[in-house]
């Protein structure tokens, strides 16, 4: 059996401890139908998250078996605005 090895932590050039990146917040669209963005949620429900305005009591689309980013990214999506598929490639909107 071999020895137990330490917990290295990397180091900037410095020679301290380097942090991880802060992880940046989820940012919300304000509501495309109030205009609010104080009052809006990510309502996770059975692995079916989707973002609520509790404003006006409109709801994005449901991701069914995403996450939270998934919710958010579907969210700030607006008709006329162009995208990408799982692959990166873009799509347009139709219309």
């Amino acid at each position: 059996m071999s020895p137990i090895q330490p917990i290295v932590q990397p180091q900037d050039a410095d020679g301290q401890v380097a942090q991880p990146p802060a992880v940046q917040p989820a940012v919300l669209l304000p509501c495309p139908f109030c205009g609010d963005s104080n009052d809006l949620r990510v309502v996770h429900v059975v692995n079916t998250p989707y973002v609520s305005c509790f404003q006006c009591a409109a709801e994005g689309p449901i991701c069914w078996g995403g996450g939270k980013a998934d919710a958010v990214d579907a969210w700030n999506r607006r008709a006329g605005q162009s995208t990408s598929d799982a692959d990166g490639r873009r799509l347009e909107a139709a219309g």
